[in-house]
């Protein structure tokens, strides 16, 4: 329905799951179906985007939005997770690099500053963030979320540096 990979195989037709996004991301292909620039691999982000901008209230008003699991999520809420939020960021930014698109850097940078915007300072990152008001969550310790920006700002000096060599 979406054009996108759907959750698994069991799945209904439309059921999308930002855990399909970050396993394509870890498998980092540059081509075939699961590439990180594929056609479904896009309409997989791009569906989860707009299920995720209404769901989320902190999503109002921002140029890339937070990012949950699924839509029916309710674990803790089913709160946008910041894991899952910079794995977005890390894929626009390896799509940026792959293709020197500067709107997908845009996006990434986007996302980061989202993130930027609800971490809490100082101190660690939490694993979610209250999907109202932005508010630290659940894990207020999660090391998964401090590799996923490490990761995404790696990503982004990649990125960076591709983009200048096409110049």
């Amino acid at each position: 329905a979406s054009g996108g990979w759907r959750e698994s195989i069991e799945a209904p037709d439309g059921l999308l799951d930002s855990a399909t996004c970050l396993a394509i991301l870890s498998a980092g292909r540059d081509t075939g179906p699961f590439a990180l620039t594929a056609p479904r691999t896009r309409a997989t982000v791009a569906g989860l985007e707009a299920i995720f901008s209404e769901l989320y209230l902190v999503n109002r008003d921002r140029a890339a939005p937070a990012i949950g699991r699924w839509a029916g999520d309710v674990y803790f809420d089913g709160n946008p997770w910041y894991p899952n939020t910079l794995g977005f960021a890390e894929l626009h930014y390896r799509i940026a690099a792959a293709t020197r698109d500067p709107s997908a850097f845009a996006k990434a940078d986007a996302w980061m500053a989202l993130i930027e915007a609800v971490a809490p300072a100082p101190g660690p990152l939490p694993e979610q963030f209250d999907r109202t008001t932005g508010a630290p969550t659940s894990c207020l310790n999660l090391t998964w979320s401090a590799a996923a920006f490490l990761q995404a700002a790696a990503a982004r000096d990649a990125a960076l540096q591709a983009m200048a060599g096409s110049r």
